[in-house]
């Protein structure tokens, strides 16, 4: 089977210099997502309304209209930027749980909304605050699965002469997960985990140029918090997906 969805998608982007160093813009856009491959064709006889083409049935793509106003603030110490943003999606689908299946549905319009910030600071000697934050709503009829209320961020950065290192705090706010056997629906709270960064660059090596060594580890405090529905088993259990704890790599990297 094959299908093939199209669209005219409009984009408008406005901005004006307040100052030399602050600014704002608006921006307008069309959107459009053709339906995931796996859940794109069903049986008619389903109790959804189709689309039909060719005797074919098949779930519609998603448009959206998406609006955003923002500005930017940058001086010799501090680099900020907040804006609003407000999307509408006349055709949002969705994974359900149906007993112990996952299907795609339509959930029919849903309406986002939100704020989002971020700010760095130079404190001097190498050294950079960082945070920012976002407060994200909707209106639905249905729950929208894995969309957070909130994210937020806070750390330090440094860099000086050939070292580099991040630490950094990530939250993720509280949100809805799947759908268990008996048709309810899932609920999960926020989590916070730190990661840690840092790396050197040694520079030329001989034959390596630009030669950089770094480190990571991230989930410092090893959380394992559960943060996501995985389905439901054939006895009706309920699986969930955890954070999988504290992970750390090495990288070299060089060129010739």
């Amino acid at each position: 089977y094959s299908h093939s969805w199209a669209a005219v998608l409009p984009s408008l982007d406005a901005h004006y210099y307040v100052t030399d160093n602050w600014s704002a813009y608006g921006q307008a856009a069309e959107g459009f997502v053709a339906p995931l491959l796996f859940g794109s064709f069903y049986n008619p006889n389903q109790p959804i309304q189709p689309n039909t083409s060719a005797g074919l049935a098949y779930l519609a793509p998603e448009k959206t209209m998406n609006y955003q106003l923002g500005t930017v603030f940058k001086s010799s110490k501090l680099t900020a930027s907040a804006d609003v943003y407000y999307i509408t999606n006349n055709n949002q689908s969705q994974q359900i749980g149906v007993g112990n299946l996952i299907t795609i549905q339509n959930i029919g319009a849903v309406h986002y909304q939100g704020v989002e910030g971020e700010a760095t600071y130079n404190l001097g000697s190498g050294f950079n605050a960082y945070g920012n934050y976002s407060w994200n709503g909707y209106t639905s009829a249905r729950p929208i699965f894995n969309a957070p209320s909130n994210t937020a961020a806070l750390g330090m950065l440094y860099e000086h002469d050939k070292i580099n290192a991040s630490v950094i705090a990530k939250e993720i706010g509280s949100r809805w997960g799947g759908t268990d056997i008996n048709g309810n629906d899932t609920h999960f709270g926020s989590y916070t985990t730190v990661n840690l960064a840092t790396g050197y660059n040694f520079g030329s090596l001989g034959w390596a140029k630009d030669a950089k060594l770094e480190f990571q580890l991230d989930d410092l405090f090893n959380r394992t918090d559960t943060v996501a529905f995985a389905g439901n088993t054939q006895g009706g259990n309920a699986l969930f997906w955890t954070l999988p704890g504290r992970i750390f790599s090495i990288n070299f990297s060089a060129s010739i």
